[in-house]
């Protein structure tokens, strides 16, 4: 049952990934935190979910795998979208508080954004399968979690 749920929980974390793709959100500060960053946890919890109960060794290369297929697609989508999340950046500023983005314009610097989202969901990924292992094993007085 946990890893149906955590097949669903990726399927739903690549969505949010590609829905800047089709759908901006109307602040800047909405579009990072359900577009961008609830992508990822999802993400991370779904890796939990998928490998829960599995030996380290067995599960290190899909989690590799799969991270980098995400990180890919979040900068994909991050060239496609930079100049709409720029004027949304600059729709929502006003003169209390300066917001700005820099879309993603030379191979460098898409190059240092895949590798740092990499390392970043991987990692996570890998501290989200050993909680979860964690959690799979702890045992109460009655031996029942």
């Amino acid at each position: 049952m946990l890893k149906k749920s955590g097949m669903v929980l990726l399927a739903l974390a690549f969505m949010l990934n590609l829905s800047a793709c089709f759908y901006l959100s109307s602040n800047v500060f909405t579009y990072l935190a359900v577009q961008v960053y609830l992508g990822a946890v999802t993400f991370v919890i779904a890796m939990g979910c998928i490998y829960y109960r599995k030996s380290f060794k067995k599960v290190w290369l899909p989690i590799i795998l799969l991270s980098g297929l995400f990180s890919l697609l979040n900068v994909v989508v991050g060239v496609l979208t930079g100049h709409q999340v720029q004027g949304l950046a600059e729709q929502t500023s006003n003169a209390d508080l300066l917001v700005s983005a820099v879309p993603m314009t030379s191979l460098f610097q898409m190059g240092q954004v895949l590798i740092v989202s990499f390392i970043e969901i991987a990692l996570l990924s890998f501290i989200a399968l050993i909680l979860f292992n964690r959690i799979a094993n702890f045992n109460l007085r009655n031996g029942q979690f």
